[in-house]
């Protein structure tokens, strides 16, 4: 039998899951992740909630990964999304060259020096470039399988609503981070341009 710890550790697992489905769906942010690094290291530390929320919850999970199974497994890929990242892609390589081989030449540098030199100039400019790329990624797919995403999103949501009313839980003790305020069941506070914190309502008021 579950105690009121355990019932608190799925809804906080169930929050998370919500947290990273809701950040797939379009706009798209900047960066190699579709969390921020603040968003990510929050979730990292919450991945047991999420797990044992699974653990409990092993129809759901499968619910939500038959629904969400065209958006993982969707590999097309539009010849005209491929443009833009193969011209940034090899304008990074030549400022990439222009500027190790610029700096290495006016201070003389050795090989070793030059491959560090390269190592620092090339890191950065890769980054924007993985970014950008990963981004129009997530654009592409958010945009295409926007409808199941909402939809697996609403889902749980439903289900925290009636697990909370089912089991005596204050909604108010399990904010979920969204990116979007367009779901049923939801109360909704605004933290910022796509940043809000959303509540489960309580079906009892």
């Amino acid at each position: 039998m579950k105690t009121h710890y355990g019932f608190s550790r799925i809804v906080e697992g169930l929050s998370v899951y919500i947290t990273e489905l809701d950040s797939l769906r379009p706009p798209s942010r900047f960066g190699v992740s579709s969390l921020s690094v603040v968003r990510t290291i929050e979730l990292l530390f919450k991945q047991r909630q999420k797990y044992y929320f699974f653990k409990n919850n092993r129809e759901l999970k499968q619910k939500i990964s038959t629904l969400m199974y065209d958006f993982r497994t969707d590999t097309k890929v539009d010849s005209k999304e491929m443009v833009l990242p193969i011209v940034f892609l090899f304008s990074d390589i030549f400022v990439i060259m222009a500027i190790t081989i610029g700096i290495t030449n006016f201070y003389s540098l050795n090989i070793i020096q030059g491959c560090l030199i390269l190592v620092l100039v090339g890191l950065p400019l890769l980054f924007v470039f993985f970014s950008y790329v990963l981004r129009n990624r997530r654009k592409v797919l958010g945009e295409r399988h926007d409808k199941e995403l909402k939809k697996s999103v609403q889902i749980l949501i439903d289900f925290g609503v009636q697990f909370c009313t089912e089991n005596n839980l204050n909604p108010e003790m399990f904010p979920i981070k969204l990116r979007h305020d367009d779901y049923d069941g939801l109360v909704y506070e605004t933290k910022g341009h796509n940043n809000f914190v959303g509540f489960l309502k309580n079906e009892t008021e």
